[in-house]
């Protein structure tokens, strides 16, 4: 995955129903990070994606999303 300044490489086997989860360790600005990216499909011409950061505590923290639609 490549995005804004941030890399890591990720694999997943295929979809589950409509999501596709990567979640990796990664460099953001220089910075090593636990890192969750979700793909969602939300029909034939649309699907967005969720990132998370993973805190100490264990838990997943929204960072940001982006909406994609097929012209």
């Amino acid at each position: 995955m490549l995005a804004r300044g941030g890399y890591g490489l990720g694999s997943r086997e295929g979809w589950e129903g409509n999501r596709l989860v990567f979640a990796r360790r990664m460099t953001m600005l220089g910075v090593d990070c636990d890192w969750r990216m979700t793909w969602t499909r939300t029909n034939h011409d649309r699907f967005q994606f969720v990132n998370q950061e993973l805190l100490p505590g264990r838990t997943w923290a929204y960072f940001d999303e982006s909406h994609f639609t097929r012209k």
